[in-house]
């Protein structure tokens, strides 16, 4: 279902640019090209359902995850930023009986693989046969797309799955709330084993938007990012807001973003701090506040303008068919100015943790009103005028 639909945004727009890195550009008909290589060798090397993808932060890894999924394939995004057992663990746990890799990384694949019954395949842009001919294989809106393992701080990582349907759900509405088209051009700052990287690639390149992926691993090049934005026009940035406030503070003031619509900042609570390096440096633009979560992607947006007041972190107005409750130890909604445990309702949340029923059922539930239930683990204070105040974490974890 995902990989359909990228595939008639293809159709749509095929020399439109797709991803634009400092390296390389693809249009869609180049990356759909290069995607349908790698699918034809996935699918005929993996017998498993699952597959571990090991690239850098740019187009290998869009092409892989759409090869993936084109193929059939439950994918699950590995980063080379991760200590080795914890890559070892997400291999061994998530089952996958493939690892796809670039050359530059087949030495350190190999030996994650070593140990376990797992074939490297390493994928070289140049020795891919890739075709224009899109694989003919129909895939349930119910499959898992993908497996995203958590940070593991309150224990082992568990491994969140999500359908196709439900993260075409969310990445949809990201596309109407913010009005992505074929004009805008997008930032990726985000690791492809975190949940903002879904929203920025699903939304792109379902409606024709091209992606820069950035990878701020560097952090000298945040100098560089103020005339990269400039250079290429960039429309929509979106990043955790500690990333945001990084760069901000590096701009002399002098700067002017005139293509720039929206920063979409997430991940972390959007502060005062934040909001006024805004409306300092960004007037002409919309600040958006994201809450969600791994298991519910994009909960709520809360969108912030320039002469706009915000004193506290405000998780902002539900997505469509999306209820957002506070509720105490029993159960119950609060009473205004009450804290208590944000609860998330919507028929699109994870299905759960991969094979992992004793803490799926301990963090969600199905229900005959709202369809599904999920305890965010997440602290808020309900407002008088019907808004939610985050407060942070009930076990103290950093989210990232």
């Amino acid at each position: 279902m995902l990989a359909k639909k990228f595939e008639a945004q293809v159709k749509r727009t095929p020399d439109k640019v797709a991803v634009t890195t400092v390296e390389e550009t693809y249009t869609y008909k180049k990356l759909n090209h290069y995607a349908n290589g790698i699918a034809g060798q996935i699918s005929g090397m993996a017998a498993g359902q699952t597959v571990a993808l090991l690239f850098d932060h740019g187009v290998h890894m869009i092409a892989a995850v759409l090869g993936a999924l084109k193929a059939g394939k439950t994918y699950v995004p590995l980063s080379v930023d991760y200590p080795q057992n914890r890559l070892s663990y997400m291999l061994s746990d998530s089952e996958s009986s493939l690892l796809l890799t670039g050359p530059s990384y087949e030495a350190f694949a190999r030996g994650l693989a070593q140990s376990m019954d797992i074939l490297v395949l390493v994928i070289s842009p140049g020795e891919v046969e890739g075709t224009n001919e899109n694989p003919a294989r129909k895939i349930s809106a119910d499959k898992i797309a993908y497996i995203l393992y958590t940070s593991g701080s309150t224990g082992r990582p568990k491994g969140v799955v999500q359908t196709h349907k439900n993260a075409d759900y969310y990445n949809m509405n990201w596309v109407k709330v913010f009005s992505i088209d074929d004009s805008d051009r997008m930032t990726l700052f985000s690791s492809f084993c975190h949940d903002g990287s879904v929203q920025d690639m699903y939304s792109a390149l379902h409606s024709g938007a091209a992606l820069y992926p950035f990878n701020m691993k560097d952090r000298e090049s945040t100098i560089e990012v103020s005339a990269y934005l400039l250079r290429e026009k960039i429309t929509i940035w979106h990043s955790v807001p500690s990333l945001f406030t990084y760069f901000a503070n590096s701009l002399s003031g002098s700067e002017i973003f005139p293509s720039l619509r929206y920063i979409l900042l997430g991940g972390e609570p959007v502060r005062q701090y934040e909001v006024a390096l805004f409306r300092r440096y960004f007037p002409h633009t919309t600040l958006a506040n994201v809450y969600g979560q791994t298991e519910s992607s994009v909960n709520s947006i809360c969108l912030i303008k320039k002469d706009d007041r915000y004193k506290k972190p405000i998780i902002g107005t539900p997505l469509r068919d999306t209820r957002i409750f506070v509720i105490d130890d029993e159960g119950c909604p609060v009473s205004p100015l009450e804290t208590g445990e944000i609860l998330v309702a919507c028929k699109y949340i994870s299905p759960g943790y991969w094979k992992n029923p004793e803490a799926t059922e301990k963090t969600f539930a199905a229900d005959e009103e709202l369809e599904r239930l999920y305890w965010t683990g997440d602290l808020g204070r309900l407002l008088v005028d019907g808004s939610i105040e985050f407060l942070g974490r009930r076990d103290h974890q950093v989210k990232i």
